[in-house]
């Protein structure tokens, strides 16, 4: 089906982020509301290793690696939504994807 923007959490997992043509690091977790619902961003971790929360809203996933528009849209500040949501619980999370247009969480899809 064209145009469906639905990833498993297991392929976001480990997933390259990109600034334009430059890596920048990959997806360590993904961050949920507090009723796991819904996927709030992406604690990604740099290749310097310091963690950032990314928000899902900022991201695109054009050729199999998460596209960010710009190095200013990663949070440093990620413990704020840790505490404020919840990370996926691995590996309970192997069944789950997420719908990226609005981040909700689908259970079985794949």
């Amino acid at each position: 089906m064209q145009g469906v923007m639905v990833h498993r959490f297991t392929e976001l997992r480990g997933m390259v982020v990109r600034v334009a043509d430059h890596t920048v690091g990959e997806v360590a977790d993904l961050i949920l509301d507090i009723s796991g619902e819904t996927v709030l961003g992406f604690e990604v971790r740099a290749q310097s290793g310091r963690l950032y929360f990314l928000p899902l809203a900022l991201t695109l996933i054009p050729n199999g690696s998460m596209a960010v528009a710009s190095p200013l849209h990663m949070v440093e500040d990620v413990e704020y939504y840790r505490r404020r949501g919840r990370p996926a619980a691995w590996p309970q999370a192997d069944g789950l994807s997420v719908d990226m247009a609005g981040g909700r969480v689908i259970s079985g899809e794949g």
